[in-house]
């Protein structure tokens, strides 16, 4: 465990060339808009148990966003743990 608690690697992503690869730039954020210019939009993906993503939900509002629970019913997955 890190000296922040954090039991789990973390990406520093600061070019943002990780979340344009993934499709998942906040476009609302203009680049003059600095320090918010390149963060991705809120969301997460949800991987199988080889750690392929088999599903992604990214929505443009931080403050209505769904649990990935939605996308786990819809898909007909059950979640197992959360990391």
């Amino acid at each position: 465990m890190g000296a922040s608690g954090v039991e789990f690697t973390m990406l520093s992503d600061v070019d943002s060339d990780v979340i344009n690869r993934y499709g998942v730039l906040n476009t609302l954020v203009q680049p003059d808009d600095v320090p918010f210019y390149g963060v991705p939009l809120p969301g997460f993906f949800l991987l199988d148990e080889d750690g392929m993503i088999v599903d992604k939900l990214f929505t443009r509002h931080f403050a209505n966003r769904e649990g990935i629970e939605t996308v786990a019913e819809d898909d007909g997955i059950r979640i197992t743990a959360f990391l």
